[in-house]
Formats: structure tokens, C-alpha cells, sequence
């Protein structure tokens, strides 16, 4: 195709400007570098040109083609095209490409822009992999407030990417091709393709009836920083609706940046879903700023809605990056080992109390000095008197006291016993031995000391039912402290297996990170090899084929002048042939030449003059 049909050729005349080069070419229009002979300056022209609704003729006049609907659609997107002119117009900011003025000719419309010196970011990225977030954060605000200049104004961008962000000399960013007459377009034709920028696009603009608004411009932002920071460009938005394979720009970026809070922004803004991102520049600043806002990240559109947060500051991590799953079991191993330690505190707690009762009825001295006790009471007794009746009311009391102390001395030994399993035989009972103990006083005693003591034998029987319960109590309290003990064991256990696998996973992060970034060194070292290796292909067929066309020039040569040697020879022979008036041997010769160049001058002359010859001799001979 000429090139007239595509583009202006350069020196064509636009009012007072000179095209002097084409700066881009894509599916809605062409952007040229021009000379202003006015101002006597350069400018960025952007000519309005749907190439699958017009066509440009010999004389650089844009024509509509097609159907009488697609005609009408080329009018139309010319309209608004013009409707976006003068709205940019009025926007004046620094990081918003400014626009001095519009005009019609040629059956489309041309945008007049300033021009910058630099380079546009795609180019940039291409070049150095991908930049780092203290570069990047400075141009990313800047982009910001011009885009919400720009949203303010009542205007979207609809097609931000790398592409259309310019990067001045002095490292502003300037944003620019707002797609306003692209969308137009789409949304009424349905002859025209729709060119939403795959990996940049949000999923909305891949519909006509998708609801675009500030959120479109900061997804289509966001998938910006997102190659810009890690190299790597986004997964297209459709494929994210089959299958989430996109990776949180938290997780592939290091943790020593100072940037969290940032990097959770940008996945806020990827989310597939509208209402699930800010809805303004204004919200990506609470994000960023808030530090409140942000603890809302962890999976919140997993977790039952306390209504804690606002819907505008509410962020659902799951909407980020739904195939991400790593960040939900970390959260729920915390929150179990959360449990588990509160837990132990309240059973810590408990156990204490425990202990406590066991020192309260804990004896107050061990069985050996009890018994020493007990073998200093007083037994006043005489060979020659009676012995109960020598018997006295402090004595009854003391031998009271001894039984007493033998039975608790008793009760405890069984506790302890039973306590640590060391009941293997049959023991005697607190009942049988306090029985034993009571049948030896009673022996001991007159009748007249037994009469005394009946009134107290049932207060030791009543003792002796309620130390029997308190062993039993002990018994069931240290089963209890058993029991809990050993499910303070298995908890702890659970805790540490818990920290283990916490650990694992973390592992098992990190790895798989490594593994992403090495196959991600790989695929680009393979491109570069593979392009070096295409190069050099290449470089080899030219060579070869510059060889070839030089062996084969060569050989004509060679053959040329083969060729003209022969021909000389027998000319020359020819000539020799003639002079003797051998002119049959002369005519000969000519025709020899002739056969070896057909167009040889000096062949045809010599059978000319050889035949001219021979005509003569025949004449002369016939005359004689």
C-alpha cells in the first residue's frame, strides 16, 4: 500500500504547520511531529483516522467508507473527537499533555499538542527490565494528580498504559491519547474492533455495557505500576475472570521498601470487580495514607462483615488476587494459635487454684514426726493401781488426739498411694484401722472411762465419713489436673505443629517466589538468546547472500570475458581469412562470431564484406 493511503507525507502543509515525521499510528488515528511556521516551533498534531471506517485518497482527503451506519458512526466518533478537543482544552497540568488548539481539513479533524522531548515509558521498561519503587513512587504521584485533574474535570482517560505515558527530560511524567473518541466509537459500531489494551484494560471496557467511571482509569493505572515495578506485565482481565493467575504486587515485591502500604493500594485497584476498587484518586490516598484502612486488607471478603468498615475504605484482598491462597491459611494458623495461648492462660489459672486446695489439706508434717508426736504423749500408768482408773481427763484427751492424728496420717498415705498407682494389693480401710485404733482404747480403758467416751465415738465415726470423702475428693481433683495437664500437652503440641507449618508455608512462599523469579530471568535471558540467535541468522543469510550474488558476478565476469576472447579469436581469424580472399573461410568465421553474440557488430560487417567479396571473384570469373 502507498504510503499516502496510510499517513500525511512529510513536508505536506497543515495550515501553518510542516509535517516533519509520524511519532505513532494505531487503529482510531495518527500522531505527527510538526513544524509551527508561526510560533516557529515543534508540536505533536494527532489526526483523526479510523482506518476500518475511512480510507485517505491521492490528494490526503480522508474518506468515509463502508456502509451507510458506518458512515454515520465516522461522523459521529468525528464529533466527538472535536467534543474531547475542547474539553482537553480547558485542562491545564502539568502531568496532562496540553492542547493549543483544533482544526478541521481534509474530511477529519487534527489535534494540535505540545511536544515534549523524552521518552515514553514503555520504551523505558523495555530497556531496563523494570524500575524500583522509590523511582517509581515520585512519577506515579504525579500521574495521580494530573489524573484527577483530569476526573475532576469530568473527563476519562480510558486507556492508560505504558504507551501513552511520556516521560519529559527532567523525569515528569506527562499522561497522554485520551481514548474518549476510541470508546465512542466501539460503543456505537459494531463494525469497529475493540482495542482495549490487553493486561490494561479493566474488564469493563471489554463491554458496551460495562459501567466505566474513575475506577476504570485507576485500574488501567495500576496495571501500569504493576509492569513498571516488577517487570512483569499483568494477566489480561478476561483470563483473570476464568482463572486468577495475577500476583499481588505485596507479595513480588521485597519487604524492606517502606512501600507496603502502596503495594496493597495497587492490588486494591486491580480488583476484577468495580465496587470492590477506590472509586476515586481521593479513596487510593485514604488507602495509602490510612494506616487503619490498610489492616482492612487481610482478606476481608472472606471474614463475616462486623460492620467495622465504611464500604467506601472496606478492602477485599480476595478481590485482588483471588487465586492467591497463601494469605488466608496464614491468617487462620494465627488466629488458632491465638486460641490455643489464651487458652493455656485460663487452664494456667485453673491448675494454680488446684494446687492450692491440695496445699490446704496437706498435713501439716510427715508420717515420721507425727509418729515422734505421738510417742511423747503422756501415759501415766503405775503397777499397783488400775489403769483406767489411774486414768485422767488430760489423758483421755491426749489418746484422742494420737487416734486422731493416726488416721489423717493414715488417709494421706492411701492418697498418696493411690495417687501414684502403688495400689497393687488390698489395703485396710480408714474405716477398719480408725476401728482397730478405737477397739485398743476401748481395751485400754475400764468401764468407767468407756461410758466417758461413747459421745465421742460417733464424732470420730462423722470424721471418719468426711476424710473418706475429702480422699475421694482428692482422688477425682488430681485425675482432673491429670486430664487437664495432658490436654495442655496435646495444645502445646497442636501449637508447635501449628508454628512448624506457619514456618513451612513461609518456606514454601519464599521458594516459590524464588522459583517465579528464576523462570522469570529465565523466559527473559531465553527471549535475549533467542533474539541474539535470530540476529545472527540473519546477519549469516546476509552474509551468504551477498557471497552468493558476488560468486555469481564473478562468474559472469568470467564468463563475459571468455566470451569476448572467442569472439576476438574468431574474428580476428575472419579478418585473415578476408585478406587472402578466402572469403568462404571469412563468411565462416562471421557466422562462428554470431552464433557466440548474435548482436556483434563486427561479425555482421565481416560477412557483410566477406560476401561482397565473394559476389566480386564470381563476377570477374564469369566475365573471363
Amino acid at each position: 500500500m502507498q504510503d499516502w493511503l496510510i499517513s500525511l507525507p512529510v513536508g505536506q502543509k497543515l495550515n501553518e504547520f510542516v509535517i516533519e515525521a509520524v511519532l505513532g499510528q494505531g487503529a482510531f488515528g495518527i500522531t505527527y511531529r510538526a513544524f509551527d511556521s508561526n510560533l516557529q516551533q515543534t508540536v505533536a498534531i494527532k489526526e483523526y483516522f479510523p482506518r476500518e471506517l475511512a480510507a485517505r485518497d491521492s490528494t490526503q482527503t480522508i474518506h468515509s467508507v463502508g456502509s451507510a451506519e458506518d458512515k454515520d458512526t465516522f461522523k459521529w466518533g468525528l464529533s466527538r473527537f472535536l467534543d474531547e478537543a475542547r474539553l482537553l482544552g480547558r485542562l491545564k497540568h502539568p502531568s496532562v499533555v496540553g492542547i493549543k488548539r483544533f482544526f478541521e481539513s481534509n474530511g477529519t479533524a487534527y489535534l494540535v499538542m505540545d511536544y515534549c522531548d523524552g521518552e515514553p515509558l514503555d520504551k523505558i521498561i523495555q530497556r531496563q527490565g523494570k524500575i524500583e519503587a522509590t523511582v517509581w513512587r515520585p512519577i506515579f504521584n504525579l500521574l495521580l494528580d494530573g489524573l484527577e485533574h483530569v476526573h475532576n474535570a469530568g473527563v476519562l482517560h480510558r486507556d492508560i498504559k505504558p504507551a501513552n505515558i511520556f516521560l519529559r527530560e527532567d523525569g515528569t511524567p506527562v499522561l497522554l491519547d485520551f481514548g474518549a473518541a476510541r470508546v465512542a466509537l466501539e460503543s456505537q459500531s459494531k463494525s469497529v474492533t475493540s482495542l482495549a489494551t490487553a493486561g490494561y484494560a479493566p474488564f469493563e471496557q471489554y463491554s458496551t455495557k460495562g459501567k466505566q467511571g474513575p475506577w476504570s482509569d485507576l485500574y488501567g493505572l495500576a496495571a501500569t505500576a504493576y509492569r513498571a515495578l516488577t517487570g512483569l506485565k499483568p494477566q489480561d482481565s478476561p483470563d483473570r475472570m476464568l482463572e486468577d493467575n495475577l500476583a499481588p504486587v505485596v507479595l513480588l515485591m521485597p519487604t524492606d521498601t517502606g512501600q507496603e502500604l502502596f503495594f496493597h493500594a495497587l492490588d486494591q485497584c486491580l480488583a476484577l470487580r468495580p465496587e470492590k476498587r477506590p472509586q476515586s484518586v481521593r479513596e487510593f490516598r485514604a488507602l495509602v495514607e490510612d494506616s487503619c484502612t490498610s489492616a482492612s486488607i487481610v482478606h476481608a471478603a472472606e471474614e463475616p462483615d462486623l460492620g467495622l468498615h465504611s464500604s467506601e475504605t472496606n478492602v477485599h484482598y480476595a478481590d485482588v488476587s483471588p487465586g492467591n491462597k497463601f494469605p488466608r491459611k496464614v491468617v487462620s494458623f494465627a488466629a488458632a494459635i491465638i486460641f490455643v495461648l489464651i487458652f493455656a492462660g485460663f487452664l494456667f489459672a485453673d491448675r494454680s487454684s488446684v494446687d492450692g486446695n491440695r496445699v490446704a489439706f496437706k498435713p501439716p508434717g510427715d508420717d515420721q514426726s507425727v509418729l515422734n508426736h505421738s510417742s511423747k504423749l503422756p501415759l501415766k500408768s503405775t503397777d499397783k493401781a488400775d489403769p483406767e482408773l489411774s486414768r485422767t481427763p488430760k489423758d483421755v484427751r491426749d489418746e484422742k488426739t494420737r487416734i486422731d492424728i493416726d488416721e489423717k496420717n493414715s488417709a494421706n498415705r492411701q492418697s498418696s498411694a493411690i495417687s501414684a498407682g502403688a495400689l497393687s494389693s488390698p489395703q485396710p480401710s480408714v474405716a477398719s484401722k480408725a476401728n482397730s485404733n478405737q477397739q485398743a482404747l476401748e481395751n485400754s480403758r475400764g468401764p468407767t472411762n468407756r461410758l466417758n467416751t461413747d459421745g465421742g465415738a460417733a464424732k470420730q465415726a462423722e470424721e471418719r465419713e468426711a476424710t473418706s470423702s475429702r480422699l475421694r475428693e482428692l482422688q477425682r481433683e488430681r485425675e482432673e489436673s491429670k486430664r487437664r495437664e495432658e490436654e495442655q500437652s496435646r495444645r502445646e503440641i497442636l501449637a508447635r505443629d501449628i508454628d512448624t507449618r506457619l514456618k513451612e508455608l513461609e518456606r514454601e512462599r519464599q521458594e516459590s517466589k524464588r522459583r517465579e523469579e528464576e523462570q522469570s530471568r529465565r523466559e527473559v535471558m531465553a527471549r535475549e538468546e533467542d533474539a541474539r540467535r535470530r540476529e545472527v541468522e540473519r546477519a549469516d543469510q546476509e552474509r551468504q547472500k551477498k557471497e552468493i550474488e558476488q560468486r555469481e558476478l564473478a562468474r559472469r565476469e568470467e564468463e563475459g570475458r571468455r566470451t569476448r576472447a572467442a569472439l576476438d579469436s574468431v574474428l580476428e581469424e575472419g579478418e585473415m581469412c578476408f585478406n587472402q580472399k578466402k572469403f568462404d573461410c571469412a563468411i565462416a568465421s562471421a557466422n562462428a562470431a554470431l552464433k557466440i553474440s548474435q548482436q556483434d557488430v563486427r561479425a555482421i560487417r565481416l560477412r557483410e564484406k566477406a560476401e561482397d567479396g565473394q559476389k566480386r571473384a564470381l563476377s570477374s570469373i564469369t566475365i573471363r
